[in-house]
């Protein structure tokens, strides 16, 4: 009998994580600034909960529980991204590097409570806060945001459910979303006409329309 509890705890463990670990990812990427770095500490966080279970709050919503262990491990590992890591977004004025340079705290909780969906009270247990902290660092992260000149930012993204969440957290910073495209090709030809912040997981050059594209 002993043995077959042992055994069951995983597996319901398992079944009420795995419907998280897309947005997990999703966000991961967001935070990290490639899926490949994402993954990896999605990877981490999944591993640490099999290593010691009692990590994972079993009596907060699974959701929650597992961006809360998330964050231990990336809080705890991640290298400094500022200054040496390579942007999402480039251009003469980029929106990444805006985004980086609020802090670490008002970052997470922008990306939880605007991309993520996450209430107050839901990501204050996250990042171990209190509710009215979180909703102070999200209005200040927003307020420096759209202190800054709005700009036209072009979204390439083949992901039809992130490209709609980029969209809106550009609109709600006071910048403009020229357009949502799919590859690079489809950018080079939108960013043609006109200088502007790409916002891409394909690639984080400058998106400069050639003379002519073979």
């Amino acid at each position: 009998m002993a043995s077959i509890k042992e055994t069951d705890r995983p597996m319901s463990l398992s079944h009420e994580i795995a419907p998280h670990l897309p947005f997990l990812r999703r966000y991961a990427r967001a935070l990290t600034g490639s899926q490949a770095s994402g993954d990896a500490y999605v990877r981490a966080t999944l591993e640490a909960i099999i290593e010691s279970p009692d990590r994972y709050h079993r009596t907060m919503h699974p959701r929650v529980a597992l961006y809360r262990v998330f964050h231990v491990i990336w809080s705890g590992t991640r290298p400094a991204r500022e200054g040496n890591a390579t942007p999402d977004i480039s251009g003469d004025c980029r929106f990444r590097d805006r985004l980086d340079a609020l802090s670490v705290a008002r970052r997470q909780a922008l990306l939880l409570t605007a991309m993520e969906d996450f209430s107050p009270a839901e990501a204050a247990q996250i990042l171990d806060r209190k509710p009215d902290e979180i909703n102070k660092m999200v209005e200040e992260a927003l307020y420096d945001l759209v202190a800054q000149t709005p700009t036209s930012v072009l979204i390439i993204e083949d992901e039809p459910i992130i490209s709609m969440d980029l969209s809106n957290i550009v609109e709600e910073m006071g910048h403009n979303v020229l357009s949502v495209v799919r590859t690079r090709r489809e950018a080079v030809e939108a960013a043609a006409a006109r200088p502007l912040v790409s916002s891409s997981p394909i690639s984080s050059s400058p998106i400069t329309a050639p003379a002519s594209t073979p």
